[in-house]
């Protein structure tokens, strides 16, 4: 019987001395799975150097818990052309804090200059396909498309938008964020009319705004 009882506590021992390394372990392996699922394309090129003040400000912002009455939550990187607004964000998308926050749904939409009318509405439809494919519909009218976006965003587990490079106010009003949705925006010029405040870190502009308006609110000038 001794026997058996000093095997028992040396497998017991054994067991609950490994059980934290297990559950590191096991984390480790979480992370770099939802890390693997960011495409190539979003992923900050291997000899980008880390910018941790910029990055751990953009991050905290994306992660804030959303207080009763908030309408919605939208971090916007500003800068001059190759400043490197998309790298930073890139850098965000790539942090395991994001990944863990949103479970690795993080989608990334490329606008730029030309994304107006015809094209706007194809990649407020493509996004909806891409978040759930059985409820993707091929509207025509960017407003339309919107709508219907947020009518799925409303529904189901947290969300990361980012929209690169926004030129025009009617591009950032074709990605409404819903439910449990957070935005992160990169533009070249501050978009005045959100009231959006700024914050300055190493030399980007950084922006965080609650209760950004709807669909159709604003005009359709450069941003």
């Amino acid at each position: 019987m001794d026997h058996h009882y000093l095997r028992w506590l040396a497998v017991s021992t054994v067991t609950a001395a490994g059980s934290p390394l297990f559950g590191w372990w096991a984390q480790r392996r979480y992370e770099q799975g939802l890390v693997e699922l960011v495409p190539a394309a979003q992923r900050p090129e291997p000899w980008v150097e880390d910018r941790p003040g910029e990055v751990r400000q953009i991050v905290r912002a994306v992660r804030r818990r959303r207080r009763p009455g908030t309408v919605d939550i939208t971090t916007s990187v500003q800068g001059a052309g190759g400043f490197g607004k998309t790298t930073a964000a890139k850098l965000v998308c790539a942090d395991r804090r994001v990944l863990r926050r949103f479970d690795g749904r993080v989608y990334w939409v490329t606008l730029g200059r030309d994304a107006r009318r015809d094209a706007l509405v194809k990649k407020v439809n493509d996004l909806v396909k891409r978040i759930d494919p059985a409820r993707a519909q091929a509207f025509t009218d960017w407003r339309q498309a919107a709508e219907h976006l947020a009518a799925v965003l409303t529904q189901g587990p947290r969300r990361l938008i980012v929209l690169d490079d926004v030129w025009f106010d009617d591009q950032l009003a074709a990605f409404p964020v819903a439910g449990r949705c957070a935005r992160l925006v990169t533009k070249r010029i501050l978009l005045r009319w959100l009231g959006l405040v700024p914050l300055a870190v190493g030399g980007v502009v950084i922006v965080v705004c609650g209760g950004v308006r709807g669909p159709g609110a604003g005009h359709s000038g450069p941003v």
